[in-house]
């Protein structure tokens, strides 16, 4: 995996306020970066478990 690309999408989707606006756009990323749909996932997981953790 690469981790400058997951860390990149992790900033990108934790800019992001609600769990709705993080899931559409982590969506969007896939699809405009086929080639990194492995790193957007890790990077969507990562906030969400940031996000369970934090309540």
């Amino acid at each position: 995996m690469n981790s400058k690309a997951i860390r990149q999408f992790k900033n990108e989707l934790r800019a992001l306020r609600t769990d709705n606006e993080i899931t559409i756009h982590a969506k969007y990323l896939a699809g405009k970066y086929p080639q990194f749909v492995r790193e957007v996932n890790t990077a969507l997981l990562a906030i969400t478990t940031e996000r369970l953790l934090a309540k």
